[in-house]
């Protein structure tokens, strides 16, 4: 497993402006996820285990971001 790699992707994905997927996004759709940002889909499955770890950490960070957006929108 290439390490520095993966940090180079995760890091890059995690530093974009534009994060549209949510937790299941990333989890069922993992090649749609890459391929949004460019990434060619050739892990071997370690790899993947990591990149999908992570990016669901990622997807789970905004979407609690969101709520809370969205309740104090609300005044909640």
């Amino acid at each position: 497993m290439n390490h520095l790699k993966l940090h180079l992707i995760i890091e890059r994905i995690k530093h974009s402006e534009d994060f549209p997927f949510d937790v299941w996004d990333v989890a069922d759709e993992i090649d749609l996820v890459l391929s949004f940002f460019g990434i060619p889909d050739v892990f071997t499955d370690e790899e993947m285990i990591v990149i999908k770890n992570d990016l669901g950490e990622i997807a789970e960070n905004k979407q609690s971001a969101e709520v809370v957006r969205l309740a104090a929108e609300r005044g909640w």
